[in-house]
């Protein structure tokens, strides 16, 4: 390893080709995402808004909660195990099958209580944000009603 100055380092070892590893992880990255792997954890759209803009807070606020409410419901629920062949694919794949029907026993009451706890916090902030939003509104009518008062008392002062 060796340090530059712009913050990154270099690994190296005899016999790893780093760009070709670096170009299959991409493939992979890029199969995947076409296939709609990482549809739900997709946060890409944060990158999207335009901040230099007049983007109020208030956009933000309903992006980022429509992210949480989508991503607080995780499916922990079994995924297809699969091996890429080789000698001992069918071994390896039982294997896999075995340590995740023993560790889904241990797991699951945690995974479940953990997402349970995460759409509770999710339906909180967006309950919090219905309320907010529906104290603004009437606050503003009420400030508008009082405008009106005002404004009728000067004309009425006037004449």
């Amino acid at each position: 390893m060796s340090g530059r100055d712009d913050g990154e380092f270099e690994v190296s070892a005899p016999a790893v080709d780093a760009e070709a590893l670096v170009r299959k992880i991409r493939e992979e990255v890029r199969r995947k995402r076409e296939s709609g792997a990482y549809g739900d954890y997709d946060l890409s759209g944060l990158a999207e808004l335009d901040y230099e803009k007049d983007l109020k807070e208030e956009d933000f606020l309903r992006y980022y909660l429509q992210v949480v409410e989508r991503l607080a419901d995780v499916n922990y629920g079994d995924f297809e195990i699969v091996s890429k062949g080789g000698p001992f694919g069918r071994v390896e794949v039982l294997l896999k099958k075995v340590i995740w029907k023993v560790l889904r026993f241990y797991t699951y009451r945690l995974f479940s209580q953990q997402r349970e706890f995460d759409c509770q916090v999710a339906e909180a902030l967006q309950s919090h944000y219905r309320w907010s939003r529906s104290e603004i509104d009437r606050l503003n009518g009420e400030i508008s009603a009082l405008r009106d008062r005002l404004e009728e008392g000067g004309k009425q002062a006037g004449s």
